[in-house]
């Protein structure tokens, strides 16, 4: 299984105690490859390796030439966050987290993945693909460093069609022998790399409230890491109990799976 997610615009500034020694120069491009290759795609998951290295430098260069005006169209805001730019600039030397954690927009908010149980963050961890829009494709446990980058920011050499274009074969055999895929992205997302199996997509309570997309593609996200977490692991202070669990009722699990995922998710072919 596979949960493709989207990221947010907003995520948590690393604090001042776990930051590494930054720079005080701005970052070097002379051979970037090295650079990025030795901190930021280290994980066999990471595909889309040239095309990546020239979306991160893409974005430094013109984070260091642009002026303010750029700046914000860059950012998406009316004000330039001097943090978010002193961090954005030296995404090559920075403190890293989770991806999972370094979002914290209103889908994240609602997962609010340090509140739930082991069994559930591994899951997370495991299944969730998010399609960042600097980096591509990474999973939830990968480790990123802040950056800023607004999704609707086009240029030349920086944008989310090439992205997602130049990684996409790899993406591809990535997914192709999962069974089961539930794409949660955004609509912008979704142009940018559409599937080409069959998915699951969210059942929407009412045409209505669909601005609230957000909040419920994190809640639904929520609710199934629980959900696999309380049907693979019943005796969760338990680890044998619960291996064993595991392996008894492998079938009855994956009906019981199957029959959460028709209920609050329709299949799209």
């Amino acid at each position: 299984m596979k949960i493709l997610l989207s990221p947010s615009e907003s995520k948590i500034l690393p604090s001042v105690n776990c930051a590494t020694n930054p720079s005080t120069t701005p970052t070097s491009l002379k051979n970037p490859a090295n650079i990025v290759k030795n901190n930021l795609s280290t994980d066999k998951m990471w595909g889309g390796f040239d095309s990546r290295i020239n979306h991160i430098c893409a974005y430094l260069k013109e984070l260091e030439s642009a002026d303010d005006e750029n700046l914000k169209k860059i950012f998406g805001s009316k004000h330039i966050p001097i943090d978010s730019l002193s961090h954005s600039l030296k995404i090559l030397e920075s403190s890293t987290t989770k991806a999972i954690t370094l979002y914290n927009g209103v889908a994240f908010k609602a997962l609010d993945f340090m509140s739930l149980d082991s069994g559930a963050q591994d899951f997370v961890l495991e299944n969730v693909l998010i399609f960042s829009n600097l980096f591509g494709m990474v999973r939830a446990k990968d480790n990123l460093p802040f950056y800023h980058l607004n999704q609707n920011y086009k240029s030349p050499t920086l944008n989310l069609k090439n992205l997602y274009h130049a990684q996409s074969q790899e993406i591809d055999a990535f997914l192709a022998n999962e069974d089961i895929i539930i794409d949660l992205r955004a609509e912008i997302y979704i142009k940018a790399y559409p599937l080409k199996q069959s998915h699951f997509v969210l059942k929407m309570p009412d045409k209505k409230i669909s601005h609230q997309a957000k909040l419920y593609r994190g809640s639904a996200l929520r609710e199934l890491a629980l959900f696999q977490s309380k049907l693979l692991y019943p005796s969760a202070q338990n680890t044998s109990n619960a291996k064993t669990s595991n392996k008894n009722s492998s079938n009855a699990s994956s009906n019981q799976l199957k029959q959460y995922l028709h209920t609050f998710f329709e299949l799209r072919f």
